[in-house]
């Protein structure tokens, strides 16, 4: 009986071994492609997500672009008379710099209050030079590049909004 229980101990115990061995001796390389590894997906669907990534990374700047015109565009149209009834101006004015801000990869808070003119004329008027500076500043930038004139002007923007929004 002893010499049972002694030979399935010694039986488990070389199984025990026996799996480890085997579990260790496998090899990451695909057999069938010596050169790749089993977790990379084949050259040629990494070459299209490569050029798919780079596709959208294009058009997402000039996304951005676009939105600096259009914010350039919407504040070219602001009446420096008066801000009644341009809240909806200003808020799309906003929404589509902080759009450009977040692309930019800036966040945090816009408030500086020693910043902002005195009256809602000389806002406006400043409004409407920083989005053109903004407009400019993007078009010099490259898809590679982060201007940091560029996030100062989206920070100096929306301040000039939440103040005309007052």
């Amino acid at each position: 009986m002893k010499a049972l229980r002694i030979a399935t101990l010694l039986f488990g115990v070389v199984m025990l071994f026996g799996g480890v061995i085997a579990v260790h001796a496998q090899e990451d390389d695909d057999p069938m492609f010596p050169n790749r590894k089993k977790d990379e997906p084949p050259r040629g669907i990494q070459e299209s997500l490569s050029k798919m990534r780079i596709d959208k990374e294009k058009k997402d700047f000039n996304e951005m672009l676009k939105r600096g015109d259009d914010a350039a565009k919407l504040a070219s149209g602001l009446n420096e008379s008066s801000v009644a009834g341009q809240h909806d101006q200003l808020a799309n004015i906003a929404k589509l710099v902080k759009k450009i801000r977040d692309e930019l990869g800036a966040e945090g808070p816009d408030d500086d209050p020693d910043a902002l003119p005195t009256n809602e004329v000389d806002a406006i008027k400043l409004l409407k030079e920083r989005t053109s500076d903004l407009t400019e500043e993007l078009k010099k930038c490259t898809r590679f590049t982060v201007s940091a004139a560029a996030i100062d002007r989206t920070n100096e923007i929306l301040r000039l909004v939440k103040y005309l929004h007052g």
